[in-house]
C-alpha cells in the first residue's frame, strides 16, 4: 500500500497542473462505461424476448405493454430490440476508440511538456553539477525514462478506464444476483492478488537493472563512435561492440520477462471466466432442473464476463508493466521536483542589474576546491580586467587556467571571495555578461550541418544576415577554405566538423564569435591545433582586434601571447607572476609548458 501511495505521489508531481484535462478524461470514462451498462442490460431484455415470447411483466413491463396495446407485435419488437442493441454497442466502440484516441493525445501531450521542462532544466543547470553526470544519463532522462514514464500514464488512464467499467457493471449486477456476482468478485480478486504478490518484486528489480543496461548501452555506442579513429587504431572495436551486446542482452531479457508476464493475464483470466459462466449453469440447474428460465440472467452474466475479462485482464497486466517501469517513473517525478524548486530559487534569485557595456572585470581573493579534490584548484587569486584588454594565461597542466576562466563565465561559483562587473556581483548581471562573451576551446563544437549553419549557430536560415556572415568569413581567414569548396559555404562539414582539419574547426569557431558581435573573446588553447602559418594569421587577427575587443587566451604556444597587455603565470592554483610580454613569458622556454587540461 505504501508502495502504490508513492507510486500515485510522483504521478501527481508529473501531472502537476494538468486537473481539467484529468476531469475530461474521467468525466469520458463514465460515460463509456454506462453505455457498457446500457448494452449489458439489453442483451437481457433481448435474450428473454427470444427465449420467452410471454415476457416477464416486472422485469420488461415496456415491451410487455408495448405488445398488449398492438402498437407492435413481438417479431416487429424483436427487430426493433436487436437494432437498439446493436446501436448501442457501436456507440460504445466508437465511444471507447475515441476515448483511447484522447488518452494519447493527453499522454503524448505531456511527452512534450517533460521534455521540454527536463531538458531545458539540464540546460540551465550548475556547470559544476552538470558535469558530474555523462552525456548517456541525461539522454536516458530525456528521452527513454520520460517515453517510460509516458507509457506507464498511459497504461494507468486506461487501468482507471477499466476500472471504472468495472465498478459500474458490478453494480448492475449486484441486483440481478448477489450471489453469482460475490463469487465472481472473489474469484477475479484472488486471481489479482496473488498475481501481484508473486511478480511484483522481481518486476520492480527487472525495470532498475534494464534502465541501468540500457544507460551503459548508450555510453558505449557514444564512446565507440566518438573515440573512432583511437579506438580502430588501437584495434578495441571488440571491447565496445561486448559492452554493447551485454547491455542489449540484460535489455532483451528484462523486456521477454516483463512481456510474458503483462502477457500471460489475458490467458487466466479468459479461462477464469470459462469457469465460472460453466459452474453459474451447473449451480442453476442443480438448484432449478432447469436452465431455460435463468437464460436471461445467464446471457447478462456472460455478456458481463466477457466484458469484464478483458477489464481484469488490463488491470493486472498494466499493473505489472507499471511496476516493472516505477523506476523511471520515480526519476522523472524527481527531476520535475528539482525543477520546481530550483525555478523558485531562481526566481527568488534573479537578476538585478542590466550591463550597456563591459568595463572592468575584478576577482577579488577567489578560491574554488572541487567537491572530489582535497586541494583547492584556485587559491587567493585577484586580478581585473579592463575593456579592450587583451589578457594572457600561462601555466603548466592542473595549475588552474581553465578553472579560473571557467569562474570569469560565471560557470563555476567561488568557494570564498567574490567577482564584479563594472563594480557590481557578477551574479546580478550574469546573462548579460554572457551575451557579450565568445568562448573558443580547444575542441571547437560544431553541428553535423553547413558551414554557413555553423557561423551564425542558433539562427534559422532566413535570418541569417549574408553581409555579417562574409565579413565573419574574411575576419576569420576563412575565405581562401570556402572559395575552394563546390558549395562554398553551403559545404556540410559532418558530424563534429570531422571533414575538416583542426585549424580549420577553429577558424569556423572565429568567424562564429565575429558573426555573433562578441566584444570579449576567451580563447582557451585554441590556437594549439593550428599549423604555424595559420596560428601566425590568427596571432595578427588578435593584434588587430587589441582595443577593439577584450581577450582573453589561455596559450601552450607562448608566441600567441605576443601582443597581450597582461600575462599572468599560474601554478598550483596561485598566480605566481604577472606582467608583460617581455618580462613573464620571454625567459620561459615553450617547453617548459605542458598543454592545459584544468
Amino acid at each position: 500500500m505504501d508502495g502504490l501511495k508513492v507510486y500515485l505521489k510522483d504521478f501527481s508531481e508529473i501531472l502537476r497542473g494538468q486537473r481539467v484535462g484529468l476531469v475530461n478524461l474521467f468525466l469520458m470514462f463514465v460515460a463509456v462505461s454506462v453505455l457498457d451498462l446500457i448494452g449489458i442490460g439489453l442483451v437481457g431484455g433481448y435474450i428473454s424476448l427470444l427465449t420467452r415470447p410471454e415476457v416477464d411483466q416486472t422485469q420488461f413491463a415496456l415491451m410487455t405493454n408495448l405488445i398488449e396495446s398492438n402498437s407492435i407485435d413481438q417479431q416487429s419488437l424483436v427487430s426493433l430490440l436487436g437494432i437498439v442493441l446493436v446501436g448501442v454497442f457501436m456507440a460504445k466502440a466508437l465511444a471507447a476508440i475515441l476515448v483511447n484516441r484522447r488518452i494519447l493525445l493527453f499522454c503524448n501531450g505531456q511527452v512534450v511538456r517533460l521534455r521540454t521542462l527536463i531538458v531545458k532544466a539540464f540546460q540551465e543547470l550548475a556547470y559544476e553539477d552538470f558535469v558530474k553526470k555523462s552525456s548517456a544519463e541525461y539522454i536516458q532522462r530525456s528521452q527513454n525514462y520520460i517515453n517510460q514514464a509516458n507509457n506507464s500514464l498511459i497504461l494507468l488512464l486506461r487501468t482507471a478506464s477499466e476500472i471504472v467499467v468495472l465498478i459500474v457493471i458490478l453494480a448492475m449486477l449486484v441486483t440481478v444476483n448477489f450471489a453469482a456476482l460475490v463469487g465472481l468478485a472473489v474469484v477475479g480478486l484472488a486471481v489479482f492478488i496473488l498475481y501481484d504478490r508473486i511478480f511484483r518484486s522481481r518486476l520492480l528489480i527487472s525495470g532498475k537493472e534494464a534502465n541501468f543496461a540500457n544507460e551503459s548501452m548508450t555510453e558505449s555506442i557514444q564512446e565507440s563512435f566518438a573515440g573512432l579513429k583511437e579506438i580502430r587504431i588501437l584495434g578495441k572495436e571488440k571491447y565496445f561492440l561486448e559492452r554493447v551486446v551485454e547491455g542489449s542482452k540484460v535489455v532483451a531479457r528484462v523486456n521477454a520477462f516483463a512481456g510474458t508476464v503483462s502477457l500471460a493475464p489475458r490467458y487466466i483470466i479468459e479461462l477464469v471466466v470459462v469457469i465460472f459462466v460453466v459452474v453459474l449453469v451447473l449451480v442453476i440447474f442443480v438448484q432449478s432442473g432447469s436452465v431455460e428460465s435463468s437464460l436471461p440472467l445467464i446471457g447478462m452474466f456472460g455478456v458481463a464476463a466477457l466484458r469484464l475479462a478483458p477489464a481484469m485482464t488490463m488491470t493486472i497486466s498494466h499493473t505489472s508493466i507499471l511496476r516493472n517501469q516505477r523506476h523511471a517513473v520515480a526519476i522523472v517525478a524527481a527531476d520535475l521536483k528539482q525543477i520546481r524548486k530550483s525555478s523558485c530559487d531562481a526566481m527568488s534569485s534573479k537578476e538585478a542589474d542590466a550591463i550597456s557595456r563591459f568595463d572592468l572585470l575584478e576577482l577579488r581573493k577567489i578560491r574554488f576546491r572541487y567537491d572530489a579534490a582535497v586541494l583547492p584548484a584556485l587559491d587567493s587569486v585577484s586580478l581585473q580586467i579592463e575593456a579592450g584588454e587583451c589578457v594572457g594565461l600561462i601555466g603548466e597542466s592542473g595549475s588552474g587556467k581553465t578553472t579560473l576562466v571557467d569562474l570569469m563565465l560565471g560557470l563555476l561559483i567561488p568557494s570564498d571571495g567574490d567577482i564584479f562587473l563594472n563594480g557590481k556581483p557578477l551574479a546580478r548581471s550574469l546573462n548579460a555578461w554572457r551575451s557579450k562573451i565568445a568562448y573558443l576551446p580547444q575542441d571547437v563544437f560544431l553541428l553535423g550541418a553547413s558551414i554557413k549553419k555553423n557561423i551564425a549557430l542558433g539562427v534559422q536560415d532566413c535570418d541569417i544576415d549574408v553581409v555579417l556572415l562574409e565579413r565573419a568569413v574574411q575576419q576569420a581567414r576563412l575565405m581562401d577554405l570556402i572559395n575552394g569548396l563546390p558549395e562554398g559555404v553551403e559545404t556540410e562539414i559532418g558530424e563534429r566538423g570531422v571533414r575538416l582539419s583542426g585549424g580549420q574547426r577553429q577558424r569556423i569557431a572565429l568567424a562564429r564569435a565575429f558573426y555573433h558581435k562578441r566584444e570579449i573573446l576567451v580563447l582557451d588553447e585554441a590556437t594549439s591545433a593550428l599549423d604555424d602559418e595559420t596560428e601566425r594569421e590568427i596571432v595578427k587577427e588578435i593584434q588587430e582586434l587589441k582595443g577593439k575587443k577584450t581577450m582573453i587566451v589561455i596559450a601552450h604556444r607562448l608566441t600567441t601571447l605576443r601582443y597581450c597587455d597582461q600575462i599572468y603565470r599560474l601554478d598550483k592554483g596561485r598566480i605566481v607572476e604577472r606582467g608583460s610580454y617581455n618580462k613573464v613569458v620571454l625567459r620561459l622556454r615553450e617547453p617548459d609548458l605542458k598543454p592545459s587540461t584544468t
